[in-house]
C-alpha cells in the first residue's frame, strides 16, 4: 500500500532527482538521449527533477524509506 511508503517533500527533490540521475545514467534510452557522458551526468538530475516537481504537483513521488532506495514516481490520470 501507499500509505507505508515515504512520501518525498520539497526539500528532497535535488537529492531524489540524484539518486535517479545515477540509476538511469547508462540505461538503454538515456544513453540514446544524451549521447556525450559528461553532460548526461550534468543534464539527467535536472530532468528527473522536472519530473519530481510535476509530480509533487500532480500526484506524489514515493520511495520505500527515507533513505531513497527506490523512487516511484506517481501521476494522477488526469494530471496532463
Amino acid at each position: 500500500m501507499i500509505s507505508s511508503l515515504y512520501k518525498i517533500t520539497k526539500k528532497e527533490v535535488e537529492e531524489a532527482s540524484s539518486v535517479l540521475g545515477k540509476a538511469f545514467h547508462n540505461g538503454l534510452v538515456m544513453s540514446h538521449v544524451i549521447l556525450d557522458e559528461d553532460e548526461r551526468k550534468q543534464k539527467l538530475p535536472l530532468v528527473f527533477a522536472i519530473s519530481i516537481r510535476f509530480a509533487l504537483k500532480y500526484g506524489g513521488v514515493y520511495t520505500p524509506s527515507e533513505n531513497l532506495e527506490g523512487i516511484a514516481i506517481l501521476l494522477r490520470a488526469r494530471a496532463c
